[in-house]
């Protein structure tokens, strides 16, 4: 079943994206972090103005450096840089430093254990992802039942 995503803006989501693209999409336009630790997709670039979200479980020292863009603070939780212009930018934390191309918005886990252990307390945009999916399912068996 096709999803067509429209905007009053214009963005660069042409192309083709799969189905693993749908939940990191839906969970970008409801501006939280992309924390599912079982999935392979990446957003669908619907917005000009991506945000970079960075997770630590305890206090990390970060920095983000991009075009005439400077961020400094101390992560707790989920702290949201942006939303920012398109481009390379440059996260600096203690254990290491990542540069990512940002056309869509990126999580960053601060922490040094693995990304899946990543898991945030914020159940909303699992209850979301779930209520989407629940509704495409009804609408599908509407359709057939006719």
């Amino acid at each position: 079943m096709p999803l067509l995503l429209f905007s009053a803006e214009p963005g660069n989501a042409s192309g083709t994206y799969g189905q693993e693209c749908l939940a990191p999409t839906l969970l970008s336009l409801m501006e939280c972090p992309d924390t599912l630790s079982l999935q392979d997709g990446r957003p669908v670039p619907v917005g000009d103005r991506p945000s970079i979200y960075l997770i630590s479980d305890s206090p990390v020292a970060a920095s983000v450096d991009g075009p005439g863009f400077r961020w400094q603070a101390t992560v707790m939780g989920v702290s949201r840089v942006g939303p920012v212009d398109a481009g390379q930018y440059t996260v600096h934390y203690p254990s290491g430093v990542r540069t990512v191309e940002l056309d869509c918005d990126v999580t960053i886990d601060l922490a040094s254990a693995p990304a899946a252990a990543a898991v945030t307390q914020d159940w909303l945009p699992y209850a979301a992802v779930a209520a989407v999916a629940a509704a495409g399912i009804a609408i599908a068996l509407r359709i057939v039942r006719k």
